[in-house]
């Protein structure tokens, strides 16, 4: 595998929203957190050889045909670069520039704003009080995160570690 370091063209461009889970009652609360980063690194890996692609798409449960529709690499002009879109690693993201919670309830149309906006502003000072851990203690589950660079990428090969 060839390994790549990709990092934004511009600062303040990385967004990382965390997906939460809280079972209540007869739904769930979700929840969204949204940190805008400064700047960071991730890695990308490559397949190169024909073996290295075959494990690629026996692991994701892909055939040689869907190679087609399969970009292994951005594009350093790419106007949004959806990391989840490729096989990478975060190795770093520094100075979050700012944060912002959202809270929704499934099923819909049960809650009021007013009573979402006071459940948002629960799981802040949740968040404030003990990060994760606090949410967690708290019943919430972690569902998932995306990275996403707006606004091109630096895109340099680098060494396999």
């Amino acid at each position: 595998m060839k390994t790549y370091e990709v990092t934004p063209a511009y600062k303040k461009s990385i967004s990382e929203t965390r997906f939460w889970i809280k079972p209540k009652g007869e739904g769930n609360i979700f929840a969204e957190h949204e940190t805008i980063w400064r700047s960071g690194t991730f890695i990308i890996s490559v397949p190169e050889t024909d073996e290295e692609i075959k494990q690629w798409l026996d692991y994701r449960d892909m055939t040689e045909e869907d190679l087609e529709y399969i970009s292994f690499l951005p594009k350093e002009d790419d106007e949004q670069v959806d990391l989840s879109d490729y096989d990478f690693e975060i190795s770093d993201t520094w100075d979050a520039v700012s944060e912002e919670w959202g809270v929704s309830w499934y099923p819909l149309n049960i809650l009021t704003e007013d009573r979402l906006f006071t459940m948002t502003e629960e799981v802040e000072e949740k968040w404030r009080e003990g990060w994760e851990e606090a949410l967690i203690n708290d019943g919430w589950e972690e569902l998932d995160s995306e990275y996403i660079i707006h606004g091109g990428v630096i895109i340099e090969e680098c060494e396999q570690e």
